[in-house]
């Protein structure tokens, strides 16, 4: 089988339904699957923890922001984190590995009530900072990380009465990190600071007071829109109010933004996140309410358009959050902070955001406050991590407890790319993977012609290399698979799966040859691109000497050997006429068995079209025999034409050329000729083998079926 499609990971995601000329890296759907976090591999999603297990980072007194980077550049994630007060400072801790922290912070800089961003501002040596701060000036600064830690301040703007939330992106499209940052109160506005490339910035006035953004931590970007540029969002703190500013690029001009209200009345907003909820291809927008005890999502229509959706109207004094693939199957849920209880909960995504589900990992987190989530322990899974004022605790937490009892990715449709003078062959799957213990991995297939329409499933496949012309018919143009992963004690690992198939050209001819008193009548139709620019037809005929092969069992055809005169053709000129063709064969004996060869003649080559065969009548045979089988190749039926010298029962079995039995008739036969007709619509184009017992002596015959 010389065409196959392969796929080895599903990185790309889901929503990718096609059809599509290869799988690529994405696929359709899946429930219950890890296919992000281990690139190359599919595995089952895991069960959350009704109690997480909690990783102590280290100490830092009234701790309330928290953020992850790898701050050393040695390929591990390192935490920042910042305290409140007069005494507030930001530092950061050390990754040892593994999650294993230094438990002694490294300063950055003491500044009371810090906010900040960790963002690689210089896209070189580790992440940077950018900070916020109303009681210095500039208000606005980044922290320029040389590789290991240590860190140079960098002032960018100032004018701000009290500032806060700053966040990081390319606004102007430009190749660099450009910043904006938000004032709460007094003097100020909302401002972005474009760099030139070289970390030194412009100031630019989005909008003076009296609007004010947030408090911290920080403003999301992201293409709301879907217009190809950065755009961010607010929650206005003290006005209660959602918003996001449209970025205006005009392409190779200037930046400018254009305020959208989302939602007012909002008490106390603390702060906003961007992320596809509802994996529909557009960044939706979470917040939390301190004020209401809300946790809320708003659902975005791919042009900056929401619709407000409640989560949860009873979580009080809800504080910080993040938004993470909590449990690796592929959509993202939500990790709050609840500073009244004291605890950390998750929220588990349902079905794409039609519902979420709580589950409280942690309890007596006294001063619950910040919440981020990083690659804590370097193994590409994304890990929460949370800072306790009320403990001066930062720490990280395991919520995951084993994997889902089973799970199922759908992949997208597989266009063959099949054209219609072609005909197609189903050949094999294969997969490699491991499935330890009990567990399992199966797959299911499906094919059509039509990729709206894929029809039903196909039994679940449970070993790898079978003929998929076992559980779908051949001549689909389109293909999908479902593989399943069922949980025996642990996961099985899916790797990769591959699909074979051939191509063969169908002449587009339909022949027969009947016996008319002395003489054979040929007869055939073509398609219409068979004609297009044909010059006509020669026919040729030969005599074979295997008539009545008799065995007493089912062979292969490559066993069968069949003794044959050569080609003589039989007209003198072409053979023209109208579609469809008929020619009378005079130069014929009774009974003798012939084939005939059709042959079209065209400007550029002699095709081979068709094949077919005619039994002797003159001479018939003493007992039973065969006489024919037509039409030959067939579409939907196959007549058996026999001679039996006495009444009794004919038993007529198709098989496929593996010796398979596939169908069995029982016929009453009357003494001299009779005609059957077999319905073989269901059959799937290939060469078949018919056999027909009559009182001790058996027949065989082949023909074909060609759709």
């Amino acid at each position: 089988f010389s065409e196959s499609a392969s796929q080895t990971t599903w990185i790309g995601g889901w929503g990718v339904e096609g059809p599509v000329t290869e799988f690529g890296n994405a696929f359709y759907i899946s429930d219950n699957i890890n296919y992000y976090y281990n690139e190359g591999k599919l595995v089952l999603a895991y069960n959350l923890a009704s109690e997480g297990k909690r990783e102590h980072i280290g100490e830092l007194t009234s701790a309330i922001i928290v953020q992850t980077g790898d701050v050393d550049e040695d390929w591990d994630v390192d935490v920042v984190a910042a305290s409140t007060g007069d005494s507030g400072k930001i530092v950061w801790f050390e990754n040892l590995g593994g999650g294993d922290f230094d438990p002694a912070y490294k300063m950055i800089k003491e500044l009371p009530y810090p906010s900040y961003y960790v963002s690689d501002i210089d896209e070189e040596d580790g992440i940077d900072i950018v900070l916020c701060n109303d009681y210095v000036s500039p208000n606005v600064f980044w922290y320029e990380n040389d590789g290991m830690g240590n860190f140079t301040e960098w002032g960018i703007g100032s004018g701000y009465n009290s500032v806060d939330a700053p966040g990081t992106a390319d606004f102007d499209n430009d190749g660099d990190i450009d910043i904006v940052a938000s004032a709460r109160n007094g003097a100020g506005g909302i401002r972005w600071y474009e760099n030139n490339g070289s970390e030194i910035f412009t100031t630019h006035i989005i909008t003076e007071p009296p609007y004010y953004g947030q408090n911290e931590p920080f403003i999301p970007t992201g293409d709301i829109d879907k217009d190809g540029d950065l755009d961010f969002v607010i929650v206005r703190t003290n006005y209660h109010n959602v918003d996001w500013w449209e970025n205006r690029l005009i392409p190779d001009g200037d930046v400018s933004f254009q305020l959208h209200s989302i939602q007012s009345g909002y008490t106390s907003p603390v702060h906003p996140w961007l992320a596809d909820l509802d994996q529909d291809g557009d960044d939706d927008i979470v917040t939390t309410s301190s004020g209401l005890g809300s946790v809320d999502w708003w659902e975005n229509d791919g042009s900056g358009n929401f619709t407000h959706h409640v989560i949860s109207d009873s979580y009080p004094n809800a504080q910080h959050f993040a938004v993470v693939d909590i449990d690796y199957d592929g959509d993202y849920d939500i990790v709050t902070a609840s500073a009244s209880d004291n605890a950390l909960d998750w929220w588990e995504n349902i079905n794409r955001a039609e519902d979420f589900q709580q589950g409280r990992f942690f309890s007596d987190y006294n001063g619950a406050k910040g919440v981020w989530v990083g690659d804590i322990m370097g193994n590409g899974l994304p890990i929460v991590v949370s800072t306790a004022s009320g403990l001066g605790s930062i720490d990280w937490f395991k919520i995951q407890a084993g994997y889902r009892d089973s799970g199922y990715l759908t992949s997208s449709i597989l266009d063959t790319e099949k054209q219609p003078d072609q005909y197609l062959d189903w050949g094999r799957i294969y997969w490699s993977g491991d499935e330890p213990y009990d567990s399992n991995i199966t797959f299911q297939v499906r094919a059509s012609n039509d990729p709206e329409n894929m029809g039903d499933w196909s039994d679940e496949i449970d070993v790898s290399g079978v003929d998929l012309s076992d559980y779908v018919s051949d001549n689909m143009r389109y293909m999908q698979y479902k593989v399943n992963l069922y949980n025996g004690g642990t996961t099985p690992t899916l790797y990769e799966v591959t699909i074979y198939w051939s191509f063969s050209s169908p002449s587009g001819v339909m022949m027969e040859a009947v016996w008319n008193d002395d003489k054979v009548e040929v007869s055939w139709e073509a398609d219409e691109n068979i004609l297009e620019g044909i010059l006509g037809f020669n026919l040729y005929r030969r005599v074979s000497v295997s008539e009545g092969y008799e065995t007493t069992r089912v062979d292969t055809f490559a066993s069968m050997s069949d003794i044959m005169y050569k080609w003589k053709r039989v007209n003198d000129g072409l053979i023209r006429g109208e579609n469809p063709f008929l020619y009378s064969d005079l130069g014929v004996v009774s009974g003798k068995d012939y084939e005939y060869m059709l042959e079209g003649v065209y400007d550029y080559e002699n095709a081979e079209l068709a094949l077919c065969k005619v039994n002797g009548e003159a001479e018939m045979p003493e007992s039973f025999s065969v006489l024919s089988v037509y039409p030959n190749p067939s579409s939907d039926a196959v007549n058996v034409r026999m001679f039996a010298s006495n009444d009794g029962v004919a038993t007529i079995m198709i098989y496929d050329i593996s010796g398979r039995l596939l169908n069995s008739y029982n016929n009453l036969v009357k003494e001299g000729e009779s005609v059957f007709c077999l319905d073989v619509a269901g059959l799937s184009n290939n060469l078949y083998l018919l056999k027909v017992n009559f009182e001790g002596d058996t027949v065989i015959r082949r023909f074909v079926i060609l759709k």
